[in-house]
């Protein structure tokens, strides 16, 4: 089975006082060095995105 390179960039949230992970809907600022990193990846390679800050990262990948 020939399957793509994949890699998963991830821009960290911060931990509540709760130890719950702080997200919000509303405000959003985009991790600009994850798209800096996507650009420098190597063709071939499948690059996903996420903001930890919006959504959890997939637990399988």
């Amino acid at each position: 089975m020939n399957r793509p390179d994949k890699v998963l960039l991830i821009s960290a949230s911060h931990i509540n006082p709760d130890g719950s992970v702080a997200r919000c809907e509303r405000y959003w600022t985009s991790a600009p060095t994850l798209v800096y990193l996507k650009a420098f990846t190597p063709r071939g390679f499948q690059v996903d995105l996420v903001d930890d800050f919006r959504t959890a990262p997939p637990q399988e990948s």
